[in-house]
């Protein structure tokens, strides 16, 4: 097995929200509001209420409690390319106006960022010690989600990680937000306590791959 070789195995859990298609589940796709969804029969996904939210954060710390049990070692939690995680944290994919939204006199972290803090939160308690969890990101692809944002998540969840996977389709290119300074670089200096980071986008070689360490990548 992996561990035989010296290696460990995660597992990437994911919901996809708006992108979940009616065809192969049997049900309206669900969002943190109700968008037009190319994958819903109606045209429109359904905005979570509270006991979809609910439902949803425990049926990520039971995913992860199942991969615990199958012996993996830890999960990377997928909060980009436009998964539910993202769509939560993008302006543009969520219009909430209660808590988990990013109006109504609630900022970032106790907005937009809620759902994803509580997902955390309650992997953590699902899983034993030494269970690692990361978190992916795509900041400036998808939902509206922003470089800033991305750093001042980071920053408020940090501690609760063991790593943060940066997947930027291009390593190399200035971020759209910094352009002194590809994403990575940004993220890097902006915060000075981050996990590990990992970092993927048009790496196809060890020269690339040099680059992306030399921007402040681990792996």
């Amino acid at each position: 097995g992996l561990h035989s070789h010296g290696a460990l195995g995660l597992v990437q859990i994911f919901h996809a929200g708006l992108r979940a298609p009616e065809v192969l589940t049997g049900v309206q796709p669900v969002a943190p509001s109700a968008l037009p969804c190319k994958e819903s029969r109606s045209g429109m996904s359904r905005e979570a209420g509270v006991p979809d939210i609910e439902r949803i954060v425990s049926d990520f710390a039971r995913a992860a409690q199942r991969v615990a049990s199958a012996g993996f070692d830890g999960v990377e939690l997928h909060g980009a390319h436009g998964y539910l995680i993202n769509q939560c944290l993008g302006r543009e994919t969520n219009q909430r106006r209660d808590r988990s939204g990013g109006r109504g006199g609630s900022d970032s972290k106790t907005g937009r960022f809620r759902f994803l803090l509580e997902v955390i939160a309650a992997v953590r308690c699902a899983v034993p010690p030494g269970f690692l969890i990361g978190l992916r990101l795509s900041p400036e692809r998808n939902c509206g989600f922003s470089l800033r944002e991305a750093t001042a998540l980071c920053a408020a969840v940090g501690d609760q990680l063991d790593f943060v996977h940066l997947s930027v389709w291009d390593a190399f290119q200035p971020s759209k937000e910094m352009p002194r300074a590809t994403v990575t670089e940004a993220c890097r200096r902006a915060m000075t306590h981050l996990p590990p980071l990992i970092v993927t986008g048009s790496v196809w070689d060890a020269e690339g791959a040099a680059q992306v360490l030399q921007q402040g990548a681990e792996l």
